[in-house]
């Protein structure tokens, strides 16, 4: 967890002070995130400390990038992503980390700069810029998304649009999880990567993408079909 995280420790239970006002009895691991402090005081299992530090490794709302994006979103909950101009919209991004931090239990929540992948929210999500600030669930492994353009912009309207959402009242958009469905995000993380200038992300679908070619074309099982068509 180092690449997301710092560790430290101490002996003097006095500098607890700082962060705490909790007397706490034995050994124990505090992790601070945005301000929220959370205390580990269990079997001491090492299996069991990783995966209490793993579910809080990020920041309630993290900055999302093409080199974090499938570690914060492929963590079993939906993703609540807000797509803003950071230059005009800090006080809607303030909004969204305060039901981040009531809301956390239920979703995961990022934000990214919008302005710098017009083309991808256009292009995969039908997300302009003159809808921004805009908010939206993601369902990353099934490939789907949920919006309403129109929710107020405030912690009410927001909390609702998310309740909705659970309970399935938001009809999902998006290409699914089919092949042609994952084809196609192949080709919105290239465009992704692309316009955030990450060479080496690019380099690596398209490497991705010459491995299933070739994983498909070796198989024997399409070797009659790809003789029939030469015939």
């Amino acid at each position: 967890h180092h690449d997301y995280l710092n560790f430290g420790y101490c002996s003097d239970k006095s500098i607890l002070t700082q962060f705490t006002d909790e007397n706490i009895e034995g050994d124990a691991v505090l992790l601070l995130n945005d301000g929220d402090l959370e205390i580990f005081q269990g079997s001491w299992n090492p299996e069991e400390l990783s995966q209490w530090i793993a579910e809080r490794r990020f920041h309630v709302l993290p900055k999302l990038t093409p080199r974090n994006f499938k570690d914060i979103t492929y963590d079993g909950k939906k993703t609540v992503i807000a797509a803003i101009d950071p230059e005009i919209h800090q006080d809607f991004l303030e909004i969204v980390r305060y039901v981040a931090k009531l809301n956390k239990h239920r979703f995961t929540f990022g934000w990214f700069n919008g302005t710098k992948l017009t083309s991808y929210l256009k292009r995969s999500h039908s997300i302009y810029v003159s809808d921004f600030p805009v908010l939206y669930v993601y369902d990353v492994p099934e490939n789907v998304y949920y919006i309403d353009k129109k929710i107020p912009r405030t912690v009410e309207g927001i909390t609702s649009f998310l309740d909705a959402v659970e309970r399935g009242e938001i009809s999902a958009a998006g290409p699914g999880s089919g092949f042609i469905g994952m084809s196609k995000s192949i080709f919105f993380d290239i465009i992704y990567a692309i316009e955030d200038h990450s060479f080496l992300f690019v380099l690596f679908v398209l490497l991705c993408v010459l491995f299933f070619f070739l994983f498909w074309y070796c198989d024997p099982g399409n070797e009659e079909a790809r003789s029939k068509k030469t015939r």
